[in-house]
Parts: structure tokens; sequence; C-alpha cells
């Protein structure tokens, strides 16, 4: 007899091979060794042809095989895999690959062929990213992604989620045409502050002691905003590796800083070091594990110093165990719905609330719940079915801002008719309502509004369809009404619904600007609704002193009075209208008793004589805006109609006043008497009134004596100078030696130069510093005059700098200058 052991010697017939390894397992090879003979062999074809040897060589393969690799073979598909599936329960990894498919290799997998780690999409033109949104929702353990051209996927809801889930590792994006690098941007940030947040909350509270630590989000900027901090005496820098040495250049004026301790902050150097060294505020520095910063860097930058180059170990840099770290995940959906209801209402950028609602379904429907603002525009395609779907899904909406503006025939059909239908029958809560550059919707759209019954505001920006018969449906239709806005609607010619608001006298606010059929003898048809109104505007820009709209009430040679009352008017806005010979809405001066708020821009007509009346009814003035063009007045003077009398009668009258604002258009440097105002009666108003808030704009009677008088000044803190051409150096000495002013703008100030900057940043007193237009100031000479520098040289347009929708044409000199527009009450030619 033959040793078994040598057997394997002798050759043997194929069949007598399978028979003896057959026999051999048979005899009782343990499982885990058969395991690990399965697991060794990785070519898919010698695992199958294994399998096949014997039951038991079957059952194990089955059980261990965890990858597979399927295409154009897998007949008939999907029940082909469900086979593979069910006989391979542990399956970890599946490749379906169908290059090369034709038609004649039957059917592809579809839709019912997809529990995954790992997923890899290459070349799947019907997926968009509907369905990535919904392996991302369901796929909660998915670690790897690829997307490998993919040319149905654009929008990147999918992708703010899976940032937001942070399960990630490995993401590759491929020949992907709707997906740019700029939409991977909006991968979230792991940190739930930002920059901006962190800096208002230290800027806002008494903070002695302030730890940032691993914020990467907080940078050189947020350092800026902290040198301003006026409590702040401790700061720790902790893994901050967005920190460079500018940020230390601003920390370093802090003005109370004097511990401070920088702990692995790469980007930080010896050159940052220089700036707390010249500083010699710090009273104890400890650096620690900057790898930029040497030992003789920190030589005298404060009384105390300790230094060390080894890096802190990460867990005691963050003072936890990052091994115990998954055990600190919560999910959100087990916070109470009141509190998520809270931390959505919280939440004011509509983006962030979308993204938000994408977290859990609980999430979906509690912001479907809150949701009572949209603001929608050439987004919204198409047009009225997505409205339609937007109002069915926040039933509670009560503003809604819909916004063409920048709109071209590209972006598909604008919202019409339908659209207003929509929102009348879906939003019973609609209260506020804000059309602007809506070309599509006329009368008729505007008429489904009056089922709105609870609509109280309506503002209409560039509604060229609509004319006095939408309006007057609206008016008679929405009696809650308290605010109403038009603006640049240029079919409005009658009035009836203005008539109509008048005598409902429901309206608080009522803005009427770049209406041309509308003029301000149509607004007194307003009536007894200026009795209730708080709020009112009247603009017309263009040629408005061409005007040709009469008064029909005024009868030549006779003074009149309209009988009006305006006893609740807070806030009075009168810009560009022309009141001579008639009165016109110049006689609400007279009226209102308890303005708090007025502007008046380029009225022409008003008097000395308006403006004491008025200063006189008015104490409780804290705002006042005044801009004014030359013109002849008593026949003889060229200048502005107002003078020292009105200036004297507000230090007089108006104690309370807190803002003011001067402004003199086409009024000639070479003639400074063109300006009713005298430089000494500006500054006296000044020194007579707590004034914060001071603009003078075209002063050209305004020089450095008058700088030198504004200084004195116990209440000033912001000053803006514009257009102020003899205003220089010597001004900007005496300004920097205000006791309380902490801005100051300069534009166009065309003699103040470097030197007079040099003494704002001697004196370090402001905190913010603008800078436009002025030439002869350089961009290094503003640096370090304030906590925050805006510098510009470029020059701004005359229409910008005045505040005016005109062009400075010879033909409106031309009328100032001939006398057909003056000062006071002249026949009309």
């Amino acid at each position: 007899m033959v040793s078994p052991r040598f057997l394997s010697c002798f050759p043997l017939p194929c069949s007598a091979k399978g028979a003896a390894f057959s026999s051999s397992l048979a005899t009782g090879h343990s499982e885990p060794l058969l395991e690990d003979i399965v697991n060794r062999i990785t070519r898919t074809s010698d695992r199958n042809s294994l399998s096949l040897v014997s039951k038991h060589l079957y059952t194990v393969k089955a059980a261990q095989r965890v990858a597979i690799r399927v295409g154009c073979g897998l007949h008939p598909a999907t029940e082909a895999l469900a086979s593979l599936c069910f006989r391979f329960p542990n399956l970890q990894k599946v490749e379906i690959d169908y290059s090369g498919w034709t038609s004649s290799h039957g059917r592809q997998l579809d839709n019912q062929g997809l529990t995954l780690s790992s997923l890899r999409l290459n070349s799947a033109p019907a997926i968009s990213s509907s369905g990535l949104l919904s392996v991302a929702v369901g796929c909660m353990s998915l670690s790897a992604f690829h997307l490998v051209d993919c040319m149905g996927v654009c929008s990147v809801e999918w992708l703010e989620y899976l940032g937001r889930d942070g399960s990630l590792e490995e993401l590759v994006v491929k020949d992907c045409k709707g997906i740019s690098q700029y939409d991977l941007l909006k991968w979230p940030s792991d940190i739930g502050f930002t920059q901006k947040g962190i800096s208002t909350l230290i800027q806002s509270c008494p903070v002695r002691v302030f730890v940032v630590n691993g914020a990467y989000i907080f940078k050189d900027e947020g350092m800026k905003d902290l040198a301003s901090v006026q409590f702040l005496e401790k700061l720790e820098l902790l893994h901050c590796k967005r920190i460079t040495d500018a940020g230390l250049s601003f920390i370093a004026r802090a003005p109370r800083l004097i511990n401070l301790t920088i702990r692995r902050c790469k980007n930080v150097t010896d050159d940052g070091m220089s700036e707390l060294v010249r500083s010699q505020k710090l009273e104890s520095l400890t650096i620690v594990g900057c790898r930029g910063i040497s030992r003789e860097g920190v030589l005298g930058a404060a009384k105390s110093v300790l230094y060390s180059a080894e890096i802190d170990n990460l867990d005691s840099l963050k003072g936890m165990k990052l091994s115990g770290l998954r055990q600190l995940y919560y999910p959100m959906d087990n916070l109470s719905e009141p509190l998520l209801a809270e931390i959505i209402k919280r939440i004011a950028k509509t983006s962030d609330r979308n993204s938000l609602s994408l977290v859990s379904k609980q999430l979906y429907t509690i912001d479907t719940e809150q949701r009572d603002a949209i603001h929608v525009g050439r987004g919204l395609h198409p047009a009225t079915e997505a409205l339609a779907s937007l109002c069915s899904r926040f039933p509670n909406l009560w503003k809604v801002v819909i916004d063409y503006s920048g709109w071209i025939s590209i972006h598909g059909k604008q919202l019409d008719n339908q659209g207003l239908l929509v929102l009348s029958s879906h939003c019973s809560s609609l209260t506020d309502l804000t059309l602007s550059f809506c070309s599509y919707i006329d009368d008729s759209g505007l008429g489904y509004l009056a089922y709105c019954k609870k609509l109280r505001s309506l503002r209409l920006n560039f509604a060229p369809a609509i004319s006095s018969r939408g309006l007057l449906s609206v008016a008679v239709g929405c009696k809650s009404l308290c605010t109403f806005h038009l603006v640049d609607c240029m079919k409005i010619g009658s009035v009836e619904w203005l008539e109509y608001l008048g005598r409902a006298g429901s309206l608080e606010e009522l803005v009427v600007k770049d209406c041309k059929g509308i003029s301000q003898y149509d607004l007194l048809k307003f009536g007894p609704g200026f009795m209730k109104l708080q709020r009112f505007e009247y603009e017309i820009n263009g040629n408005y002193w061409s005007s040709a709209a009469r008064d029909p009430a005024y009868v030549a040679h006779y003074p009149y009075r309209y009988d009006i009352c305006c006893d609740n008017m807070k806030e009075l806005r009168l810009a560009h209208i022309v009141t001579e010979p008639e009165i016109g809405l110049r006689f609400l001066l007279g009226k209102c008793r308890a303005l708090e708020k007025l502007w008046l821009e380029y009225v022409i007509g008003l008097t000395d004589n308006d403006a004491i009346a008025l200063f006189q009814n008015c104490g409780s003035l804290t705002s006042v805006s005044l801009r004014l063009i030359p013109l002849f007045c008593d026949a003889i003077y060229f200048r502005t109609a107002l003078t020292d009398d009105s200036l004297k009668a507000l230090a007089l009258y108006c104690p309370m006043l807190q803002i003011l604002e001067l402004t003199f258009t086409f009024c000639s440097e070479d003639y400074p008497s063109e300006i009713g105002f005298s430089q000494e009666g500006i500054v006296n108003l000044v020194q007579s009134c707590p004034i914060r808030v001071l603009m003078l704009n075209g002063a050209n009677n305004f020089d450095d004596e008058g700088m030198k008088g504004l200084s004195s000044s116990r209440s000033l803190e912001t000053l803006e100078l514009v257009d102020c051409v003899f205003i220089g150096d010597v001004g900007m000495r005496s300004i920097a030696r205000t006791p309380s002013l902490r801005n100051l703008t300069l534009r166009k100030c065309v003699c103040v130069t470097d030197n007079g900057v040099s003494e704002l940043v001697h004196a370090q007193n402001l905190e913010s510093l603008t800078i436009i237009g002025c030439h002869r100031i350089s961009l290094k000479a503003v640096q370090g005059a304030a906590r925050s520098v805006y510098y510009s040289a470029e020059s701004e347009k005359h229409d910008s700098l005045k505040g005016m929708k005109m062009t400075r044409s010879y033909a409106a000199v031309a009328a100032m200058k001939s006398g057909r527009l003056s000062c006071g009450i002249r026949e009309r030619r």
C-alpha cells in the first residue's frame, strides 16, 4: 500500500483529481480554513469555478463574496441582479458597467435595480439632481461618491445636503457640465457661526476675555473688527490657520489689549511680532507651536514673554478626547418641535432656510408652517405653476415680493394676471405685496387683489400696464390698505382711486414717485386722507421745472389756504416740484405739527417764510434734509431760496435736531454768495442743537475757518463733506480735535491732501474713514487713519453726488438764470 502522503507525487486524471479533492474536503477540513482559501482567490472566474467543486465550497463562497461586477451579460437584468443579491447576501461593492452595450445585448438594468457606502456613476445621462438628492437623503452611510460624465445634473441641492450631513470622505466630480467650481463652493461650512456674527457679538457686549479655537472662518478682517473693541483685555488665538501678520497689525492697535496668546497659528511670522514690538502695549505674550515665529522675534513684544516651539497635542488644544467625538452627535430630529420652530424663525436668509429644510422631514414640515414670506422673480419657471406650488407648500404666507428687475426674454415668460389670481386664491393671509418690473400684469390682474381682504401694504414699482382703473379696484376692494407705494407707473392718469382712498381714510403711508400722470395738484384730492397719514413722499424727476400742470383752485392775486389737516404726519419728503405761482403741496409745511423727519429736495418756490412757519410748528423735528439750487430772488439776487433766517428759526424752535443735510447744486465756486446760508449761520446751528450727523454737500462758502467752528461741537459724531472745494488740510487739523467725532467721509474734496489726512492718523480718534474721488489723497496716506478705512480714487457722477436724476444740462441752468424759475411767487410766463 502506498502511503497517502505520497499520492500527490503521481499524476492523476482530471476526474481523479476532482474526486480526490472532494474526498479530502469530505474528510473534514475546517470551515475557517476553507474561508481563508476562498478569500485568497481574487480572480472572479477562479472563484466561480471553485464554487462548483462542492456544495460546501458553494456555500462558503456565497457567504464570503462581498463584491460583484456585472454589465452586458446580466440578462434578464433585474431578475439576474435579484438572483445575485439573494445568492451573495453580504455584498458590499457592486459595479454595474454597460460600456460597449448595444441593443442586441438585451435590455439594460433600470430603476428597479439599488443600501450603500460607495456610489460611482459613470456616464449616466438620464440621472438628474433630484435623483442624487434622493440618494443623499436616503443613503445615510454614503462615504464615497463619484460623478463622471453625468450631463443631466445641474442644480446642487444634493451637494448641499451631503455637505451638511458630513459623512462623505471621498468626492470625485468629472466632466459634469452642469456643475461648476462655484457650485462646489456651496458645500456648507461645518462652523455654524460666521466671522461677521462673531465680530458683532464681541463689539456689542463688554467682552474682556475672548478665546477663539480652531475657527478657520476667522481671518484678518475679523482681527480688524476686534481692534475696535473697547473692552477687550485678553485674547487667545488657538489653531486659527487663516490669521496672518496683517491680522496682528490690526490687533496691535486694540485700545485695552494687554494679554495675548497665540498657539499653533501657522501663518503668523516674525513680521507680525514686529507690529506688537512697535505698539509696546502688551503686558504678557504667550507663543506656543507657531513655527513661523522665532525666539528672537518675540523679544521686546511684551513685559512678560513665554515662548515654546513645541506643537500642542490636538486633544489638549481642543480640551477633549477625540476618540469619543462621535458620541457628541445628536440628531436634530430629537429636538422638540417648538425649539426647532424657534430656530427656523431666527434664520432670515431665504437660501439658508431652504437648505435647512432639506436636513430632515421634520424640519421640512416646520419650515412649511413657519415660512411667512417669499421673494421670487426671474427664477420662477414656469411662472404661474411655480407660484401655485410655492403657495400650496407655504400656506401661511403674508408677505410676497415679485421682482423682475434685470429680466429679458430668454429668462422665460413673466408672471401675468393668472399669477395674481393664484396669489389671491391660495394666500388667504396675504397682507404685504410688492410688484417690481412686472410688465405682464395689467388692470385685470390687479382686480384679483380685491379678494385679498387682509392686504395692508401694496408697492408697485414700474408697472407699465396698470392704469387708474386697476388702482380703483384695489382701493374699493382692499379695505385694510394702509401702505401704498406707486413708483414709475406711467399709464396712470385720473385719480378717482386717490379720492376714494382719501375718503376711506385708512392710509398711513403714501409714496408717489415718477408718475407723470399724477401732479402735485392731483394729490390735493386726497383731502381728508391726509389726516391719518404718517408718512408722505412725492417726487418727480427729469425736467420737472417745465411741467405744465396747474392748480385748478388757484386765483391770481388772491391768497388762499387749503382746509386740510395733517396732524399725524411724522415723515414728509417733497422732491423736484415747482410750487409757484401756486402753492401746491407746499401747503403741507404749515400744517404738520408732529413732524419728526423732513426732506425738501429742490422744491422751487420755497421761501424763508415757509421754512420759518414750519419750524415754529414742528418742535419734534430730529432730522432735516435741505437740497437747494440758486434762483432769482426779489428779482435781483441769484441765490438759493433759504437764508440764515431759516437756520436761526431751526435752531430756536427745534431743540431736538440730531441729523442735518445741506446740499447745494449748480452754485458757482466763483460766487459763494449764490448760497443763501452763511458759514457763520451753519456753524451757529450746529453749535446750538445736539446734531450728531452733519452732511455738507457743495458748500462753496465753507472753508477751514468753518471747520474750526465745527470742531467745538460736543455732539457731532458723523461728518460727511461732499464737493466742498475750499476745505483743506488746515480744516482737517481742526476737525481731528472734535471730541466726539467717530466717522468721517470725504467725497470730491479736492483741496485735502495727504498732509491733512496725516492729522487724522495722528489723532487716532476715528472708527471709520471714507475717501472717494479726492485725487490729492493717496491710498498709502489713509492707512492707520481709522479702524475701518474705505478708499476709492474714482470720481462720482454729478447726479450721484447731488441726489438727482437729471443731467446738468445748459437748458436747466439757463432756466434758473433766466428767471423762469424763481424763489418767490411770480406770474407764470
